[in-house]
């Protein structure tokens, strides 16, 4: 290289090639933080490039970059970019070899993908933000990104390649979480809550949002409530240390007077309902033990622990763990199941029969209601603050009839 281009660039990283660590070491030092490893990229991007023009090792190392995170092509194009058009190296494309320019012409036409399509034919954005419409970079969606991943198996072998760790589940279309979070957080935002609880009881006050076990809305921290995640933690303590997964409410809306415990379901149109069945047979003692500590009587004497329990699993924990909080809180409480009024019979079986065989067992059946999405849509006013909520809504993959 010559001397003068070479001067102009040597601040750059002081000892040029000699001195040159592998970009891509470099970026696996920073495991799967994505932002991370952008901003490596990004800072070491000009001093790869110029040891890349002097050394064929040098430019195969930023090749197996481009390669491992197609996310940071555009990235490794324009730094080429701006070195070539740079006053300051005006003389660098005299030293662009053959080989470095045709690798800088196909990081060129390289743009990573935003949607990915599973084996079973649904699409997944593969940056989760990219399927919400309101308040995408919330910490408590981040949260609920890396925690909740779509197996890599369930993609091609492409895809798998490009994403090892597989996807977020909250990326996916018919994600129920993403849509969860769409629309409770765009009514929080817009004072609009009451057009859900209006569907079932128009008296509850609501002043905050809880969301998926406990992660207050309001604080963009990503941390969960200490009395919620103290109440699960007597309740289910196998889950204290964080291994093993606890109860996790889709949401929880809380008022002065009273606390609502909601349980989101979607499923794709037409297709089964699977219900609120637990996935294994048999329930854990734990949940017996914890009602009988708190004297509760929540069941009526047709409720059977192992049978009932077992088939109303989801709905049984979310209104234990109501009936607990309202007690440390000193309100009322209710649950709210959400499901999808398009989804098909199971056996003869409807959300609502098994909504209503739930109810049956409760010693106090009239604080458990059920709705359905499409009943919230319907609901949303015509005003231009809910636009995108009704618009997302219409064009949801499982909630409208094709």
């Amino acid at each position: 290289m010559k001397k003068d281009l070479y001067k102009e660039l040597i601040e750059l990283e002081p000892g040029g090639v000699m001195a040159y660590v592998p970009l891509m070491r470099k970026l696996k030092e920073c495991g799967d933080d994505k932002n991370r490893r952008k901003e490596v990229a990004l800072s070491y991007l000009p001093m790869a490039l110029l040891c890349a023009l002097q050394n064929e090792e040098c430019l195969q190392d930023i090749k197996n970059v481009a390669e491992k995170f197609p996310e940071l092509a555009p990235a490794i194009f324009t730094c080429a970019i701006k070195l070539r058009n740079d006053k300051s190296t005006q003389s660098w494309t005299q030293y662009e070899s053959a080989k470095y320019k045709d690798f800088i012409a196909s990081v060129a036409n390289r743009k990573p993908r935003d949607l990915v399509i599973s084996r079973g034919g649904v699409g997944v954005f593969t940056d989760y933000r990219k399927n919400i419409i309101v308040d995408s970079g919330h910490p408590i969606l981040r949260w609920k990104a890396d925690k909740d991943r779509l197996r890599p198996s369930w993609f091609s072998s492409e895809v798998q390649t490009e994403f090892k760790g597989g996807l977020p589940k909250i990326g996916s279309q018919h994600s129920e979480d993403a849509l969860t979070w769409n629309v409770f957080r765009t009514l929080q935002l817009n004072q609009g809550i009451h057009i859900i609880t209006g569907i079932f009881d128009a008296d509850i006050d609501v002043s905050k949002l809880y969301f998926w076990g406990g992660h207050d809305a309001d604080q963009r921290n990503g941390k969960i409530d200490t009395d919620i995640q103290d109440i699960l933690n007597q309740m289910e303590s196998w889950g204290m240390n964080g291994v093993k997964q606890q109860t996790e409410t889709d949401v929880i809306l809380r008022g002065k007077r009273h606390i609502v415990m909601v349980e989101c379901k979607l499923g794709e149109r037409r297709k089964k309902v699977k219900a609120w069945q637990r996935s294994s047979i048999g329930m854990r003692p734990e949940y017996a033990a914890f009602i009988k500590k708190q004297g509760f009587k929540l069941f009526n004497d047709t409720f059977e622990y192992e049978r009932d329990g077992n088939r109303f699993y989801q709905l049984f924990r979310n209104y234990l763990l109501g009936a607990a909080l309202a007690l440390k809180w000193n309100t009322g409480f209710s649950l709210l199941a959400i499901v999808n009024d398009l989804n098909s019979n199971r056996e003869g079986k409807s959300h609502q029969y098994e909504f209503d065989s739930f109810r049956s067992v409760l010693a106090e059946p009239s604080n458990a209601f059920i709705i359905t999405w499409q009943q919230i849509w319907k609901a949303l006013p015509a005003e231009e603050n809910f636009s995108s909520v009704r618009e997302y809504m219409a064009k949801h993959p499982c909630l409208v009839n094709k």
